[in-house]
This record gives C-alpha cells, structure tokens and sequence, in this order.
C-alpha cells in the first residue's frame, strides 16, 4: 500500500467521523 494511499484513507475517515458531528 502506498502511503499517499493511506494517507487518503486517514483523511476519508476522519472527514467521515467529522461529518457524524454535525
């Protein structure tokens, strides 16, 4: 897996948990 990859999946993933607060 290349680290941008994960990267972006880190980001996906706290923008969703983000999201859930509003």
């Amino acid at each position: 897996m290349d680290d941008v990859t994960i990267l972006n999946d880190v980001l996906l993933s706290f923008e969703a948990e983000f999201a859930c607060f509003f």
